[in-house]
């Protein structure tokens, strides 16, 4: 007879936490949420309590740590739990980094997670990593949906700076450009993005991990 997996769901957004509890009970499988919780921190104590197997906890849920030292401290505090990334964030590197972390699985939260969180909380309880399609797809191939390869070193450094809020005027002057080149960089930004404004340059930029690769690069 099969196990029952004990699993934890930790997740700051409440539609997005019943409705991966909501999944797992239509699936009438051998998982049982043994716990929901809003953040890492409420969460913590009750996880050798429970006696958890899995935690499905969503990479931006603890205000106090990065998704890396919350990664860190539960594998040092409970070594026996298996750990799934829930996000936003589809970036080759990042994935790579979860799982050297200790994360046995990835679920990106675009892909159908309807199909997706079963078979990964099955993979997972196996001892196997996994990754949902989409992430799995990007660190196979190591190509994710924006083409860095258009972007220039200005280009780089225009979006860093946008991030941190300065203006197209304060941007030329401080890369020594024209704004006229500002502009036209930040309309190469949005194509590339996806995006139709410039509110939402940063925000999608963020989300694909563009900002996160050059800062690294």
């Amino acid at each position: 007879m099969r196990r029952t997996i004990r699993l934890m769901i930790i997740d700051s957004n409440d539609l997005s936490r019943h409705g991966l509890e909501a999944l797992i009970l239509r699936s009438q499988s051998t998982v049982q949420v043994v716990g929901s919780f809003h953040s890492l921190e409420e969460a913590e104590p009750e996880l050798a309590k429970l006696h958890t197997h899995i935690l499905v906890i969503d990479d931006d849920v603890s205000p106090k740590h990065d998704i890396y030292t919350a990664l860190n401290q539960l594998r040092q505090s409970h070594p026996q739990l298996s750990l799934m990334i829930l996000s936003q964030r589809l970036n080759v590197r990042y994935i790579r980094q979860l799982f050297a972390w200790g994360a046995s699985g990835f679920l990106y939260r675009e892909d159908r997670l309807e199909a997706s969180l079963m078979i990964g909380i099955e993979t997972v309880n196996a001892g196997h990593f996994y990754a949902s399609p989409r992430a799995s797809g990007l660190l196979f191939t190591g190509h994710a949906d924006v083409n860095t390869t258009e972007l220039n070193q200005t280009d780089i450094e225009i979006l860093r700076l946008i991030d941190r809020g300065f203006t197209p005027k304060e941007i030329a002057a401080k890369l020594e450009i024209t704004s006229r080149t500002v502009y036209r960089s930040r309309s190469k930004l949005r194509t590339l993005l996806g995006v139709s404004t410039n509110e939402q340059i940063v925000s999608s930029a963020r989300q694909k991990g563009l900002l996160d690769e050059q800062a690294g690069g």
